[in-house]
């Protein structure tokens, strides 16, 4: 699901990040989103790392200078009962 979303707004226009702790998957979707002529590049990233989403959003300022979409399709669970309007809220 995330490569495709991926693909697709790079097919739009957009400069992609791809974010995933895949490395082989990330960078393979990166590097079929520059085949295919778009703009992306890969970080390695854990997003129940503080330290890695920091990591990821310092690499989207440096690289772009802002963030104007972030996509999140991580598949984390804290169980099975849990829906997405209880998930916690980070400032």
């Amino acid at each position: 699901m995330g490569e495709a979303t991926a693909r697709r707004y790079a097919k739009s226009g957009a400069n992609d990040i791809v974010a995933d702790t895949n490395i082989s998957g990330g960078e393979k979707t990166a590097e079929i989103i520059r085949m295919e002529g778009g703009t992306s590049e890969f970080v390695q990233t854990d997003v129940t790392s503080e330290s890695d989403v920091i990591n990821l959003m310092n690499t989207v300022k440096g690289r772009f200078a802002k963030l104007d979409v972030l996509v999140t399709c991580a598949g984390i669970l804290l169980s099975p009962n849990t829906c997405v309007d209880q998930f916690g809220v980070v400032d």
